[in-house]
């Protein structure tokens, strides 16, 4: 099992406005991005609107995968399910690939929708913080590094409440509810607060305990939210500077790099394969490196910044 590093593409953090960085010549472009992001944003809207039912009315058993603090509910195989429904009902040769594993299709048409039905489920179990539904559309085949991100679309919730919706397209710029949004700019870490997480991996933990003990002094201040998706928006936003954690699946930040990017931020990482991920359970941490599934997300003063206590 192995894990590449690489810098996600889509857009710069020093460009003046979106860009068409994340559409490569070797890439076949779809006919029409802005149709896949509607999709994206429809399809999040509309299982969003099936989770909150499901939180007030009551969310089932809760179960757990990778280890005992990995929750999932029979909501999140629920809401993939939907998703599912959605996005292949409209195109149906496309491929899917979701965090619950309802189902893994490759399709023929070579884009492939990475979703997150809930991402923060211990957020959305407890009520402690947001949670969100993740749409993306990606091409395929590849490894995930290799990935260009063509739509995607972030609905986020708190509580028993429907929030504000995230979108983009490559090339298109990244809005919430329909407004532009702009990442900060800017490299000063003392005047930085940074969103991060925490793995569900011991090991992992242990890596990033030290990483934020070093960071900690340095910084304004810290923040850990329990969605990968909501911070990446909160970036995208300029609500903080960056957002840096290990441990990461490509479900967790298909549609919210993407976000980041056409924001003006920049994404680096080191992308975990799906089939290492799913072998992790049983052999260790993801490809058994320390820094497998690493993002940092924010400007790219900031993300260099970040790159040496990460």
């Amino acid at each position: 099992m192995t894990a590449t590093s690489a810098t996600f593409p889509t857009g710069t953090a020093d460009s003046a406005g979106p860009t068409d960085a994340a559409l490569s010549a070797d890439s076949p472009v779809p006919a029409d991005l802005t149709e896949l992001r509607a999709l994206a944003e429809f399809a999040a809207l509309r299982v969003r609107e099936h989770i909150l039912e499901r939180r007030r009315t009551g969310i089932g058993a809760v179960d757990t995968k990778s280890s005992a603090i990995d929750v999932v509910t029979e909501v999140d195989r629920e809401a993939e399910h939907l998703l599912r429904e959605i996005l292949l009902t409209a195109r149906p040769e496309d491929g899917f690939l979701g965090e619950e594993g309802t189902a893994r299709i490759a399709g023929t048409s070579g884009i492939v929708w990475v979703v997150d039905p809930i991402d923060g489920t211990t957020n959305f179990v407890t009520g402690a913080g947001p949670f969100a539904v993740s749409v993306a559309a990606v091409s395929a085949p590849g490894d995930p590094a290799s990935w260009t991100a063509y739509a995607g679309a972030i609905a986020l919730c708190l509580g028993d409440a429907a929030t504000t919706l995230f979108s983009a397209h490559a090339g298109g710029g990244a809005t919430a509810d329909g407004r532009t949004v702009r990442a900060l700019d800017g490299a000063d870490l003392s005047a930085a607060i940074i969103a991060t997480g925490l793995a569900y991996d011991p090991t992992i933990r242990r890596r990033q305990a030290a990483s934020l003990e070093a960071l900690t002094p340095l910084v304004r201040d810290l923040r850990i939210g329990g969605s990968a998706a909501a911070d990446l928006c909160a970036v995208a936003a300029g609500h903080v500077a960056a957002y840096v954690e290990r441990g990461l699946a490509p479900w967790d930040w298909a549609a919210g790099a993407l976000i980041v990017s056409e924001a003006g931020g920049l994404v680096e990482g080191s992308a975990v394969e799906v089939s290492a991920l799913e072998a992790s359970a049983a052999e260790g941490p993801a490809n058994g490196r320390a820094d497998a599934g690493l993002l940092i997300a924010g400007s790219a003063g900031i993300v260099a910044a970040l790159r040496p206590y990460v």
